[in-house]
């Protein structure tokens, strides 16, 4: 996952790619990749999610990687 963000710097704006390598599920704890999450249905519709707890709701990025520097 590619996630882009703005942080200020001395009053600069400057844009911040980070690859994110590890999710974690706050709810039963599990930790893996994120090809690992396994897709679901729920009243939303499909999507995907901790492979124990079968949702999104709980999961958490652990691990990130700046792309920039």
């Amino acid at each position: 996952m590619i996630v882009h963000g703005v942080k200020t710097v001395d009053g600069k704006v400057k844009t911040l790619t980070l690859k994110i390598d590890t999710v974690r599920c706050n709810m039963c704890v599990w930790k893996g990749e994120e090809e690992d999450l396994v897709l679901f249905e729920d009243g939303d519709g499909f999507g995907k999610g901790c492979p124990k707890c079968e949702t999104d709701a709980y999961l958490m990025d652990v691990r990130g990687e700046n792309l920039d520097s």
